[in-house]
């Protein structure tokens, strides 16, 4: 009996460090049309023959993968609708990716962001509770700034 008690604490901790280790690397897995991380489990990995043979028409393919790769990865919401011919609402294909930042944007401080900014958002933004995660409290207000008159007053 007692032994069976230790077999089943060893299964525990070894399960217990793969989990640990697991939630330390992250989702390190991109979808090649929404660009959503996710764990590894959680893609599946096609070629754009293979989406060919399940019906897909190669043009569709090129419009909805927006990360180009010779290997396509998708995860489950992307590839339901992919494999019915519709374009998902959060593809990077309909404008929702991130615009390349110049680099002499990257260099600039916080100040000097906000002096050339279009819009100051005002915000409260707090912990929630031990988590070390952060939240919004209160409304956000947007400040429109005149760049041009901050620009023009600069010496």
């Amino acid at each position: 009996m007692h032994n069976t008690r230790d077999k089943y604490k060893n299964n525990f901790d070894a399960m217990k460090s793969n989990y640990e280790s697991k939630i330390k690397e992250g989702p390190t897995d991109i979808c090649s049309c929404c660009g959503g991380l996710w764990f590894a489990y959680s893609i599946r990995e096609y070629t754009v023959e293979m989406l060919v043979k399940k019906g897909l028409k190669k043009e569709f393919i090129d419009t909805v993968c927006y990360l180009k790769h010779a290997i396509i990865e998708l995860c489950a919401t992307c590839r339901k609708d992919i494999m019915s011919n519709k374009i998902t609402n959060l593809a990077l294909s309909n404008g929702l990716a991130f615009y390349e930042i110049p680099d002499c944007l990257k260099i600039l401080t916080e100040l000097e962001e906000r002096l050339i900014s279009p819009r100051i958002p005002f915000m409260v933004i707090r912990t929630l509770g031990f988590s070390k995660q952060f939240g919004l409290k209160g409304n956000l207000v947007n400040v429109p700034m005149n760049v041009d008159t901050n620009v023009s007053i600069l010496p």
